[in-house]
């Protein structure tokens, strides 16, 4: 019997580690739940076939989770899900860009600086509107659009000096009046003074993260990959907003996505070699541009499409949930690696 080691995710209706427990159990596997966290760790997972984590992307799990499954992974030589290939550029802007480039994948044009001056020199030609991220965040956080040379230079100044919180610390940015932008401002003091209501989990501070804006046609793409099987859904931008991502509209007929779309899909996930991905798109003339992506996506828009489409880009009917795959994609693992 195939003994598989889960630390729970504790998101509730969005818990991938229930249904996994659960997917693991009717195919006959041992399932225990461990703590990962507790000085005991090796011992708990001791004669476990594989361990399986679905890191959130708070503190602690953000920073440690990863480094903990690395452990098990290369020293203990225990399989996990997701491996490292998954978890290397999960919630980091910086590390896919420069992987998206490495592989010639098509993106909107990136300018990352680590140098102050150098960032400096290139805002004051740049052309403009252009998009500002911070490399961590995830549903259109930490991200704003940048009018001007002047606002491009203020982002600049703070995180090469004070830093900007990963959440909440472009806030302020976003107001487009000195009332709401001082309001904004005040909030953030007090809730730093009151040590409640403030829930920024690093300071990004040392670079800065620049992107071409491409224009939308009211909506983006949200194209999974997981494991051979392709889901995917029109996603609307969120009302007089250019972002699209977190704001929950989401249309999932399959005659509103391009082929040419699924295909550059399962072609990028074959040059990452990222068995389980969730890649966003824009479109424009010349096909599909990535903006980013991430190892996985939430599971219920995943089960609420349609049906989902082969690698030979057939459509097949029916719902299923994502951790359903994992879990067949993993115990045969195991299995080979066995």
């Amino acid at each position: 019997m195939i003994d598989v080691s889960i630390h729970p995710d504790r998101v509730g209706d969005q818990s991938f580690s229930n249904k996994w427990k659960e997917y693991l159990e009717k195919r006959g596997a041992n399932v225990r739940m461990v703590d990962l966290y507790r000085d005991d760790w090796i011992e708990q997972i001791s004669g476990s076939d594989g361990v399986m984590w679905r890191c959130r992307l708070k503190n602690p799990d953000r920073i440690f989770a990863p480094i903990i499954l690395q452990v098990i992974e290369r020293e203990l030589g225990i399989p996990v899900y997701p491996d490292n290939i998954m978890r290397w550029p999960w919630n980091d802007k910086v590390r896919q860009s420069l992987l998206f480039k490495a592989h010639g994948i098509r993106t909107p044009r990136t300018w990352i600086f680590w140098d102050r001056e150098d960032a400096l020199r290139w805002a004051n030609s740049a052309s403009y509107p252009v998009v500002f991220k911070l490399s961590l965040g995830a549903a259109s956080s930490n991200v704003i659009l940048v009018e001007d040379r002047s606002s491009a230079c203020e982002l600049i100044e703070r995180s090469f000096t004070r830093g900007i919180e990963s959440k909440n610390g472009l806030d302020e940015y976003r107001e487009t009046n000195i009332f709401g932008k001082l309001l904004t401002r005040e909030k953030r003091r007090l809730s730093q003074v009151l040590k409640r209501n403030f829930n920024y989990e690093t300071l990004e501070k040392g670079y800065v993260y620049f992107q071409e804006f491409v224009p939308s046609e009211g909506f983006d793409y949200r194209v999974d990959h997981i494991h051979g099987k392709l889901f995917a859904s029109r996603r609307m931008n969120r009302p007089d907003d250019f972002r699209a991502s977190g704001g929950g509209d989401e249309e999932n007929d399959p005659k509103g996505i391009p082929l040419s779309l699924l295909r550059t899909a399962a072609d990028y996930a074959r040059k990452l070699r990222m068995g389980c991905v969730a890649f966003d798109f824009l479109t424009d003339e010349k096909g599909p541009v990535l903006l980013e992506m991430g190892w996985t996506s939430p599971d219920r828009p995943i089960h609420d499409c349609p049906g989902h489409w082969n690698e030979k880009l057939e459509w097949i009917e029916g719902n299923i949930w994502p951790e359903e795959i994992q879990v067949d994609f993993f115990l045969n693992r195991i299995k080979e690696q066995g």
